[in-house]
């Protein structure tokens, strides 16, 4: 079985993770709140993720999805993140509350982005793949090292790394929900 992770911030409610856009509607205090992440990288959450003229290898529907309409989920388990981090000495929060949400609970559109490429206004399509080819091609035993570099560049330059960069992601522009015993917390040491 396949899980995928999410962190959820102190400010988290409800069993239901939704896309940024989704969740002015349902939480506007929570998704302004949330917003603050991108700020100085506001561009990002207009950046195009889905077409249905450009991504014919999967069809979610006939509407343009920017990166704001999808929620965006780790196939590698944060704990190996984390322990990167401590590993390059890099600090970083010692306590992380996730979920852990089995692929199941996902609706058919889903897809994961490999993030070997960065990208400014569209997802390269070469860059999609399906959930079930990521699987058979991918090991997720350890955290890719272009991954690693960024993470000493990013802080040897006196800057936040961002903790998924360059590490597979699984993007859906569907809500998620998942169960009160699909919470869990890291607690490094």
């Amino acid at each position: 079985m396949h899980f995928a992770y999410h962190i959820l911030k102190d400010n988290f409610v409800g069993n239901t993770i939704f896309p940024l856009n989704t969740l002015r509607n349902v939480y506007p205090e929570i998704a302004a709140i949330a917003s603050q992440k991108y700020i100085g990288r506001e561009k990002t959450t207009e950046s195009i993720v889905y077409s249905p003229e450009t991504y014919t290898n999967f069809n979610w529907g006939n509407e343009i999805l920017s990166w704001g309409d999808v929620s965006f989920f780790t196939l590698h388990n944060p704990r190996s993140v984390f322990q990167t981090f401590k590993e390059l000495n890099i600090p970083i929060k010692k306590s992380w509350r996730m979920a852990k949400i089995a692929l199941e609970n996902f609706s058919e559109r889903k897809i994961v982005w490999k993030h070997t490429n960065s990208f400014i206004d569209v997802l390269p399509v070469d860059d999609c793949l399906s959930v079930e080819e990521f699987f058979s091609l991918n090991n997720l035993e350890s955290i890719p090292e272009k991954a690693k570099k960024y993470y000493l560049e990013a802080y040897n330059l006196g800057k936040n790394p961002l903790l998924y960069a360059y590490i597979p992601h699984l993007l859906t522009p569907d809500p998620v929900s998942f169960k009160e015993e699909d919470i869990f917390e890291i607690v490094l040491d």
